[in-house]
């Protein structure tokens, strides 16, 4: 019998997807980001057990990653290095790359290679996360891309592209799922596995509504990042940096 691959962190990918249904279903006509923001927030204190002392990080981490998404800023405060790196390049590369048919093979693959790899435990934590968040994402998309509901107000009302937008979608609910986790690990850390008490007790919630709010927003206004014009810190998920291997 095969050893299956096993994500940590599955529970997050459900409240992900129903968190995209809820804010579809309750989000006010024309809204602004605070009605977004808002709506993320209900959805939080809907569940059964509410993370209501971490509600104030999670409020401040999706204003900075919108902040941070917009301009180009969200690779200057993660601490990804060596191997990390690496597999983070190749995430986000791929996503780019990936045709929409095998884009699931591709994340299981990365979730593979994750697993196998030299990375040591903790530090793999919010790439779990994130890959996992990828794979139900993009097939959330692609659901609804077929049975569009509620989303079908911001969709394109050509299939092909709401497509093709899917590898977008997917890489700014990484995006997401990663400025969240950089913004309460230590801030003066030297290593990706050293965790200040807030990190420990909130990481999963503030990286959901990052998540969440950067992917929610990509599709509903339609949010592009701004150019980087400062030389060699554009971000690795544009594959511009000079050490990325995303030609």
């Amino acid at each position: 019998m095969a050893i299956p691959i096993l994500n940590p962190y599955k529970e997050g990918e459900q409240l992900f997807t129903d968190g995209l249904d809820y804010i579809i279903a309750n989000i006010p006509g024309s809204p602004t980001y605070s009605a977004l923001s808002d709506t993320i927030i209900d959805y939080f204190n809907s569940l059964p057990s509410p993370p209501t002392e971490g509600m104030p990080l999670i409020i401040t981490g999706m204003a900075n990653s919108v902040n941070d998404y917009v301009n180009s800023k969200i690779a200057q405060n993660l601490n990804f290095g060596g191997a990390e790196a690496s597999m983070v390049d190749a995430v986000l590369c791929g996503i780019k790359e990936q045709s929409i048919d095998s884009m699931g093979d591709f994340l299981a693959a990365c979730m593979e290679q994750l697993t196998t790899s030299d990375i040591n435990t903790i530090s793999k934590t919010s790439i779990y996360a994130a890959i996992g968040l990828a794979q139900v994402n993009d097939a959330y998309w692609k659901n609804i891309v077929t049975t569009p509901g509620g989303w079908a107000t911001y969709l394109n009302s050509n299939a092909a592209i709401n497509y093709a937008n899917i590898p977008f979608w997917n890489t700014a609910c990484v995006v997401g799922t990663f400025s969240g986790f950089a913004q309460i690990q230590a801030p003066n850390m030297g290593e990706a596995n050293v965790w200040n008490t807030d990190g420990r007790k909130f990481a999963s919630v503030v990286s959901l509504g990052s998540a969440l709010v950067l992917t929610a927003g990509k599709v509903i206004f339609k949010w592009a990042q701004r150019p980087v014009v400062t030389p060699n810190v554009q971000m690795i998920f544009d594959g511009e940096a000079p050490d990325s291997k995303c030609d």
